[in-house]
């Protein structure tokens, strides 16, 4: 008997212990998506605030209007356009 309790006990404790190892990764690989998560709406709300800050700055237009300060200006709202296309979250899933 003690013999054919052996083989089941083995390989119901290896089991056991994998479980455990599967549910600590999958556990540790919840809370990095969340704490990634979290940072790219974070971000998501700086850009869209530097965004709306420098339409503010430039409400007069005075900068876009300006040669070399205009190109700088416009190259720097381009840039944070791109940044808040590539980062805009999607509709979905909120």
């Amino acid at each position: 008997m003690i013999n054919i309790l052996s083989p089941l006990l083995i390989s119901y404790s290896v089991f056991t212990l994998v479980s455990m190892v599967f549910v600590y990764i999958i556990y540790n690989l919840y809370r990095k998506n969340t704490i990634y998560e979290n940072w790219t709406v974070q971000l998501y709300e700086k850009l869209t605030k530097l965004q709306s800050d420098i339409k503010q700055i430039d409400d007069k237009q005075i900068f876009e209007s300006d040669d070399e300060v205009g190109a700088v200006f416009t190259e720097l709202a381009e840039t944070i356009q791109e940044f808040d296309h590539d980062i805009k979250p999607n509709k979905k899933e909120s």
